[in-house]
């Protein structure tokens, strides 16, 4: 009011916001064989996010874009990651983990044939091997469905994830033999197809 006695008046709308934001990541319940981008998404119904920051395996934290959380490595990963809205609220830290494991092929030979009390030869290559990977023969007698597991041994030295294992059967008809290995803390595990010998 002015000293004529004229008056006006303003109003201002202004919100309170004391909730922080919301973030939610795509990061996987099960165990990866391939690289993956996580996808962070926070929402924050109020003053709205002003940022999102993240934290893969204790490294230092960075801003997180729209390209995403790039994983590469054959690991146990654990990511840390929260929002701040434009209120300067800063949400509690969510923490993920989640695996990465290098995909494994493994592959068996088997002649078609063989006979009783005979040794043959089986062979295949476990990719990517190397010296030391253990390998888990299964095999299958002439009417049965079970399976009988043979000791594990390893791939050699300089071979290139290539095994080899002699088999002597001692009864007459179709046997079953498959192999499978059962990884690493960097590897996924993996099995061979199943190959059938005719012994006479």
């Amino acid at each position: 009011t002015n000293g004529y006695g004229t008056a006006s008046d303003h109003s201002v709308v202004f919100t309170y916001d004391h909730t922080a934001p919301v973030t939610k990541s795509n990061a996987p319940s099960t165990i990866q064989v391939a690289p993956l981008t996580i996808v962070l998404s926070a929402t924050d119904a109020v003053s709205g996010v002003a940022s999102t920051h993240y934290s893969l395996d204790g490294a230092a934290y960075k801003t997180y874009t729209s390209a995403g959380v790039h994983v590469t490595t054959w690991k146990t990963h654990t990511l840390t990651y929260y929002s701040v809205d434009a209120a300067g609220n800063t949400e509690a830290k969510h923490t993920v983990t989640f695996a990465m494991r290098q995909p494994t092929t493994l592959s068996i030979y088997a002649p078609p044939t063989g006979k009783r009390k005979h040794a043959f030869t089986l062979s295949g290559y476990l990719s990517p091997g190397t010296t030391k990977d253990k390998i888990t023969l299964k095999y299958q007698r002439p009417g049965s469905s079970a399976w009988h597991y043979v000791t594990r041994y390893t791939v050699k030295t300089g071979s290139r994830g290539k095994w080899t294992y002699k088999y002597t059967p001692t009864l007459k008809g179709t046997y079953h033999f498959k192999v499978s290995y059962a990884g690493s803390t960097t590897r996924y595990k993996s099995g061979s197809t199943t190959k059938a010998v005719k012994v006479s």
